[in-house]
């Protein structure tokens, strides 16, 4: 008697930000061909029991297409599977019930054929075979159902064999399989019934609305993101391989395409602020359209952009405004080992990034920096088991302030002179990280660049002086794995990623 198997532990979720699920690509049944019954000797060899069988599904809507693949192993010299769809030509009448399943075929050469090969169940007690009726066979469902048989009688009068044994189900029956799902293959299958890749859109505005914060008694800071968004998408692919119910590799793969982010926060400070604060804020999750392949795979992601604030030191009443704009290569590849995430490899990460001007309204000093965080999460049911990974993707924007008071004039590029100034240093970078449950973090990539340093001069202007002070500021500048500073010829030009004209 066969027993059941849990086909996969549950490893754990990643985060719990996904709001509610949003409408799955339904792949259905790709039929499996007629091996040899067109040709004009009679084959029957899709009557015979197999080892190893494997099972397609296919769709697409208007963006995407996506297709999964299920190689199913029968690992026990005491189990075989059989694929109904291959020899479905051969059928002319099939009723299904609970524990049976009545099948006639359409010629005496094809039912003895069948006795030959289907007599293995009843020699040994033991001895079974997982049937699958594909889409449409046993019922009006477009599902593939499972039987687990153990007996099989004859009628050669009618060409009929009546299968005792159970209506069963996926996770029950395949205990050993590799399984794919994710973009189309290079093949004719491709070509004859679906076109293009199965991708996770990744354009999007960001809202933050207005942001605000009451950090100390009589401090308030307030963050808004008034031409915030993102562009692009990523196309991926999803592997597992289990043997006897326990995986033995999984893997998540992840390759952008066009993809960019741009943010120009303004930030504004009433008040004193003694220490370094630090904020972070959900403000929008976008549930993605997954993908869906009945009672086999659940793959729910999602997108969940929240903002990260840094801010202090800081004296002075001001807004400031500043901003970058990052991109990512096409060519960049990341592959994260589920059950290893320590074997995770990425290549081409290193992002294009781009300050914007940055721009303070009166005397301030201090550092102050926001990113925006990406991050794309996915919720992978497998079998009734389940799984999570994610990818996390945070451009930056920064600024040192220094306040300077001087008689000969605070900036040396001010024509007028102006006794008090601040003195800007920006900044820009990106972190990328991936997450595997809570098993570890993975750092992709992790740059800063240093952008061209202005200075703004205020107060009344002046005509000579003798001296200058310069207000010290407590450095924000995040640390970072990599740091490369921007020539000053390159820095100063602002490059933005062109704004999606719909969401």
């Amino acid at each position: 008697m066969k027993s059941t198997q849990a086909l996969m532990p549950t490893l754990g979720a990643l985060l719990s930000l996904v709001s509610s699920p949003a409408l799955a690509l339904d792949l259905r049944p790709i039929e499996a061909p007629q091996a040899g019954l067109e040709s004009r000797a009679a084959d029957y060899s899709a009557l015979n029991l197999q080892s190893v069988e494997t099972f397609l599904w296919g769709g697409s809507d208007s963006n995407n297409a996506a297709m999964a693949n299920l190689t199913v192993y029968m690992h026990d010299k005491a189990e075989n599977i059989l694929n109904l769809e291959r020899f479905k030509d051969l059928v002319t009448s099939l009723k299904c019930a609970k524990d049976s399943a009545t099948l006639t075929v359409n010629s005496d050469d094809a039912f003895e054929h069948l006795m030959d090969a289907w007599n293995w169940t009843n020699e040994q007690e033991n001895n079974t075979f997982v049937m699958i009726a594909g889409s449409g066979q046993c019922d009006s469902s477009n599902k593939r159902q499972p039987y687990v048989i153990s007996s099989v009688k004859y009628d050669k009068d009618t060409n009929t064999a009546t299968l005792g044994g159970q209506q069963s189900d996926w996770k029950t029956v395949a205990h050993t399989y590799d399984l794919h799902i994710g973009g189309m293959p290079s093949s004719k299958l491709e070509t004859r019934d679906y076109s293009d890749s199965y991708a996770l859109n990744f354009t999007h505005t960001i809202d933050f609305g207005k942001w605000a914060i009451n950090a100390v008694d009589d401090v308030k800071i307030t963050a808004v993101c008034s031409d915030c968004y993102t562009t692009g998408e990523f196309d991926f692919n999803f592997d597992i391989k289990t043997t006897l119910g326990i995986p033995d590799g999984a893997s998540l793969t992840l390759n952008p395409k066009g993809v960019s982010a741009v943010i120009d926060p303004t930030i504004g400070l009433v008040g004193d602020l003694s220490d370094k604060k630090s904020y972070e804020k959900t403000f929008l999750t976008i549930p993605i359209d997954g993908v869906s392949v009945a009672d086999i795979i659940e793959l729910g992601p999602a997108i969940a952009f929240k903002g990260s604030l840094d801010i202090g030191p800081l004296k002075g009443t001001a807004s400031i405004t500043t901003g970058v704009t990052l991109t990512l290569n096409d060519d960049a590849e990341f592959t994260v080992d589920l059950l290893s995430p320590s074997d995770a490899t990425a290549d081409g990460w290193s992002p294009q990034i781009t300050g914007d001007d940055t721009s303070v309204s009166a005397m301030i000093s201090g550092g102050v920096s926001l990113g925006v965080v990406a991050d794309i999460e996915f919720d992978i049911t497998v079998l009734g088991k389940g799984l999570s990974a994610g990818i996390g993707l945070n451009p930056l924007a920064g600024v040192l302030l220094s306040a300077i008071d001087s008689s000969k004039g605070a900036c040396s590029n001010d024509p007028d002179h102006h006794q008090y100034g601040v003195q800007l240093g920006p900044y820009a970078g990106v972190y990328l990280q991936a997450s595997v449950s809570d098993v570890a973090t993975v750092t992709i990539t992790s740059e800063t660049i240093s952008l061209p340093t202005e200075c703004y001069g205020f107060g009344s202007p002046l005509t000579s002086g003798a001296s200058t002070t310069v207000v010290p500021t407590s450095t924000a500048v995040p640390t970072a794995s990599s740091t490369s500073v921007i020539p000053s010829s390159s820095a100063a030009v602002n490059h933005r990623a062109p704004r999606p004209t719909s969401f």
